[in-house]
């Protein structure tokens, strides 16, 4: 046994041992980082530098870690202050563990190197064990435990294995090779994980952490963080069919633009090039399909210029089959290392430079077969390697090599996509998911990747599938892929074309939420798209959940499904407004204009920008902060120029914003933006949307009172705030201070506004008001129909207080009057209330007054919930019409087909569309408003047959009848005399 200290195994600083193994083989093992060991084994020579560092794929963490070692004569142990590593003599057990948090050990059974290369390695697993990443090499699995894969970048392997794994016990690993090898976990033997390779040496790191998201970051200090990406490049890519022609990409980008679609790049297929898509590298413009501008040419009205005009960017689709890359990858080693440049080569960039040149803002690689493998099995490239050592490495050297040209020619960020890739493809490109019709596979395959360190993975967009449009826009980044095909959304039908335009408008809000993740995905390896177990590593639920995900912290995405599990804690549904307790799985109603469930977080802070057509059409001096309060949540803005590299210097702005919510009070923070960037607004202000589900009785900022805007200010007034009922949010308009930042406190008034718990009661059982006073059944009913939250909570305690009536017989009563009012809309009490339902049928339960008038303001506040519009969406522009056509003409003849005919719609589809903006049929809403009116009306001292023909009905005696059923008392109780 030999210790070494800075001076092992080549290519890595570190402190361990060196001792002899099995078959004449050697062992040697050493620590990288705290919570970081190295392990490699081989037969005869030294250790030499692997092939991932020689190319600058994998990182060395450069740190000094202080190592404790102790031997004895069964065995050698080294610690860190956070891991350990213990080796048995004679080949005996490997045993890797954490500390901290109770972690199980990672224990190797069994080890044992080739005499001519490979490796065998057996890890023992226990029952409970839950593993995961391995790119997409199992590719319908998310947890993968029980399945097995090859790890082969080939046409007969997965596009891209990703050789890391790790495991709920608190360990994970990296297999360092480019060999092709397999991974057995639990599938032949339940309780073992193995690793066996033909050829190649054994190298393999292996970390400790609490939770998953530690080792992954831990792994990505050595396979590379994901780089961020153009900020342009988070919006929407449109790739064109394959035989496309310069003025076809015109139309396009006209229409897109005429259809107020976002839309940000297009995206050429390999039509463009007049060489096809064989092996040569003179690449050139099709000659009668693209006129394209020589050097020294007048660039002006040229399909690139009309493009940049319109702020698209343009994409190539290219063919890299059979180029050594290798070459130029030893030449850049040499270089590096001072010993000469004879030989140089160029890289395979140097034939992409000059579209670059042209204004190409993209590149793409479609085939994961780029080595042409199935014909020449045992040729050697330039670096000695064969077909099977460089067929993973070789689509990570195409995509590093065109990373790394393109911004020394620009000085901007690279947009590269492709389908292929392996160990640190993460730091150069985004990756293409499934195809077009995988649905759930492709999905599973995205998260996969996260769970493997790669942030940019996502699926095509099928826009003929509500369902798949839902799922590609809430991902790290969307794309449509026409292939063969005229995949273009704007000549799709109305209703899905409207949808499309719904969520691509969404995806443009949300880009400095998704930005901002991109950020903490470059910072940590924490990926944009998070798979459950990720985000709840506690939750057993969440551990094999395929088809949801979390976007960013706050975000809860569903797709190709119904139904949803939320974890424990307060969720919202973004399309409803409902909210829902944690812990259960919920179905989903899916409102038609949406594909699928999306939940919000309690605590959620979302930045929205305005809308725009395209990234750079406007400075965004003004962000939107939708804040839906919960206990304690901050969300962390990150911004830069968007397109260069500055970002890595430093070059950017952080806002911190924080929310608190307690005993009342909803505490906004907006920090001041610390750092710069070039190009960064000067004065940022920000329209604040804080969903607070009522009236807040105050508000003030920075510490001074804020004034309410009346009904009727002028809409350029940015003093004072709104209450919107229809969302149940509070607006307001706030600018920066660049010291001290903003700070807003909104005190709640309203005792409806929290969720349907047990509200608490004086002394005695009694309720109180602020106004205390009786309150009619009539009045209670009519509060309802104002949708005013702090009006009827305050309504309904006065009602609960009616002086001799027993609490239960009241609450009875209330459950009654309730029940026959939501009959009387046209609707069903179980799809209003649903589960907050139980209750009534278990009213014995009920043992305290205050239970039973919390259980009253639930089932108000569900009413109104159920009235109200979806949250996060306008009323339909044909709903506005008729509504205002209903206001107008209230007291003329009024019918559904009479306003279908006038809005110009089927009135079968305006019938639809009205139940589900307005939350009752077209009928009941005229009977509600002309009831509404005819009582107001007589209680300003209009006589009967006077509010009769003012409310629509020319019979006043039809009109006392229907008046009399409406609200159970004749029209002369409720007529007051006129005073005089």
């Amino acid at each position: 046994m030999r210790r070494y200290d800075g001076d092992g195994p080549a290519a890595d600083d570190g402190h361990g041992l060196q001792m002899d193994w099995s078959n004449r083989g050697k062992l040697a093992a050493f620590a990288v980082a705290p919570h970081t060991f190295r392990i490699r084994g081989k037969v005869g020579g030294d250790f030499a530098e692997s092939t991932l560092h020689r190319y600058g794929i994998l990182r060395k963490t450069g740190r000094t870690v202080a190592v404790e070692t102790e031997e004895t004569e069964c065995s050698f142990t080294m610690r860190t202050e956070q891991t350990s590593l213990h080796i048995g003599h004679a080949d005996g057990p490997i045993t890797f563990r954490g500390s901290g948090k109770e972690r199980l050990p990672l224990m190797i059974s069994d080890l044992k190197i080739g005499a001519e290369g490979g490796f065998d390695i057996r890890f023992a697993l226990t029952e409970e064990e839950r593993l995961y990443g391995l790119g997409n090499a199992v590719p319908d699995r998310l947890q993968l435990r029980g399945s097995r894969a090859v790890l082969s970048a080939t046409p007969d392997g997965s596009p891209v294995p990703i050789p890391f794994v790790m495991s709920s016990g608190g360990w994970g690993l990296l297999i360092n090779t480019t060999w092709p090898h397999a991974f057995d976990l639990g599938q032949t033997n339940p309780g073992e994980m193995r690793i066996t390779a033909e050829e190649g040496e054994l190298d393999l790191y292996v970390f400790g952490g609490d939770d998953y998201r530690e080792l992954l970051e831990r792994y990505a200090d050595i396979a590379g963080k994901p780089r961020l990406l153009p900020i342009w490049a988070y919006g929407l890519a449109y790739i064109r069919d394959m035989t496309t022609h310069d003025r076809e990409v015109l139309d396009d980008v006209l229409k897109f633009r005429q259809e107020g679609i976002p839309c940000d790049l297009i995206g050429l297929g390999s039509g463009w090039n007049d060489t096809g898509n064989g092996e040569a590298t003179d690449m050139r413009w099709h000659s009668t399909r693209f006129s394209a501008p020589t050097n020294g040419q007048d660039r002006s009205f040229t399909f690139m210029d009309m493009l940049q005009r319109h702020g698209f960017k343009l994409g190539l689709l290219m063919h890299c089959i059979n180029y050594d890359l290798t070459a130029h990858a030893e030449f850049s080693v040499r270089q590096a290392a001072g010993s000469g440049t004879e030989n140089a080569s160029d890289p395979w960039y140097a034939h992409l430079r000059p579209f670059a040149g042209e204004g190409v803002a993209s590149f793409r690689y479609s085939s994961y077969s780029q080595m042409g493998m199935e014909t020449e099995l045992d040729r050697k490239w330039a670096n000695g390697m064969k077909d099977r050592e460089l067929c993973n490495l070789y689509p990570v050297l195409l995509v590093k090599q065109t990373y790394d040209g393109y911004a020394e020619q620009t000085g901007k960020r690279p947009f590269i996509h492709c389908v292929s890739g392996y160990t640190g493809i993460q730091q150069f490109t985004a990756l293409e998911s499934g195809r077009y019709n995988s649905g759930v596979v492709a999905v599973v395959q995205a998260l996969s990747m996260g769970l493997s360190g790669h942030a940019h993975t996502a699926s095509h967009i099928n826009v003929d599938m509500r369902e798949s449009i839902h799922a590609g826009f809430l991902q790290p980044w969307s794309f449509i892929n026409s292939g063969s095909y005229f995949r273009n959304p704007c000549v799709l039908e109305k209703p899905l074309r409207d949808m499309f335009r719904k969520y691509a408008r969404l995806r443009y809000r949300l880009l400095p939420y998704v930005y901002s993740t991109a950020h903490v995905a470059a910072r940590t390896g924490m990926p944009i798209a998070r798979a459950m177990p990720l985000m709840f590593p506690d939750d057993p639920h969440c551990g094999e959940l395929r088809q949801q995900y979390m976007l960013g912290p706050f975000l809860l995405v569903a797709v190709f499904t119904d139904r949803v599990y939320l974890p424990v804690g307060r969720w919202i549904n973004y399309w409803t407004g409902e909210t829902y307790n944690g812990g259960q799985t919920v179905s989903c109603t899916i409102p038609d204009e949406a594909g699928g469930p999306l939940f919000l977080r309690e605590g959620s802070i979302l930045p929205l920008w305005p809308e725009i057509e395209y990234v750079g059409q406007t400075e965004i001096k003004r962000m939107t902060l939708h804040i839906y309060p919960g206990e304690r949540s901050r969300f962390t803005i990150y911004e830069d120029d968007g397109i260069t590299l500055a970002h890595e210097q430093g070059h950017m702005a952080i806002t911190e914003v924080s929310c608190e919510s307690n005993a009342g009070q909803i505490a906004v923070q907006i920090g001041p933006r610390t750092g710069a960037y070039a190009g960064m607004p000067d004065k940022r202000s920000y329209e604040l949307s804080v969903f607070t589900g009522g009236r807040p009785a105050g508000i003030e900022l920075n510490g001074m009172p804020m004034p309410e805007k009346k009904t009727g200010d002028k809409a350029k007034s940015r003093t004072g705030w709104q209450y919107i009922r229809q969302t149940r949010c509070v607006q307001l308009q706030v600018t920066e201070d660049v010291r001290t930042g903003v700070r807003v406190m909104l005190s709640l008034g309203d005792p409806l506004a929290s969720p349907c718990k047990e509200r608490s009661m004086p002394e005695g059982g009694e309720a109180t008001a602020t106004a205390s006073r009786s309150v009619s059944d009539e009045e209670l009913i009519l509060g309802l129909e104002t949708m005013d939250r702090e009006a009827i909570g305050i309504l309904l305690v006065n009602w609960w207080n009616h002086e001799g009536d027993d609490w239960r017989l009241r609450l009875l009563h209330g459950c009654s009057l309730f029940i026959s009012h939501v009959k009387r809309r046209g609707w069903t009490a179980s799809e209003v209330w649903g589960k907050d339902l139980e209750p009534v049928y278990t009213m014995h339960r009920i043992r305290t007054p205050a239970q039973g008038l919390a259980l009253l303001s639930c089932l108000a506040r569900r009413m109104m919930d159920f009235a109200r519009p979806p949250a996060g969406s306008d009323i339909h522009p044909v709903i506005r019409q008729a509504l205002a056509i209903v206001e107008a003409e209230l007291k003329q003849k009024l019918s559904l087909q009479q306003v279908a005919q006038r809005t110009n719609v089927h009135p079968f589809y305006l019938s639809r569309l009205f139940k589900r903006h307005v939350g009752q049929p077209f009928s009941s809403y005229i009977l509600m408003q002309r009831m509404n009116r005819a009582r107001s009306l007589l209680e300003s001292g209009m006589k009967v047959y006077e509010a009769a023909a003012e409310s629509g009905f020319q019979d006043p005696s039809h009109f006392s009848r229907v008046f009399a059923k409406y609200w159970g008392s004749p029209p002369e109780t409720f007529k007051r005399p006129r005073r005089l």
